[in-house]
């Protein structure tokens, strides 16, 4: 959960490896990017990849997942 600090920023506290891996590639490849290539550029299991989106969308870290 995001909470506010004293100081007024926000933590969405530590991130796991995994969902550090997928958010680096998301700010990499800024015009988006599928599952499928972001499986081929993470070389992460498939559930691993959906599970570190759903944490990222869920602290609103990222804001949109289109599936197609």
């Amino acid at each position: 959960m995001v909470q506010s600090n004293s100081t007024g920023t926000f933590s969405t506290g530590t991130l796991p490896n995994s969902d550090k891996l997928v958010l680096k590639e998301l700010i990499e490849n800024k015009e988006g990017l599928c599952a499928k290539t972001l499986l081929k550029l993470t070389n992460l299991p498939r559930r691993t990849l959906y599970n570190a989106l759903e944490r990222l969308t869920g602290k609103r870290i990222i804001e949109r997942i289109s599936l197609i």
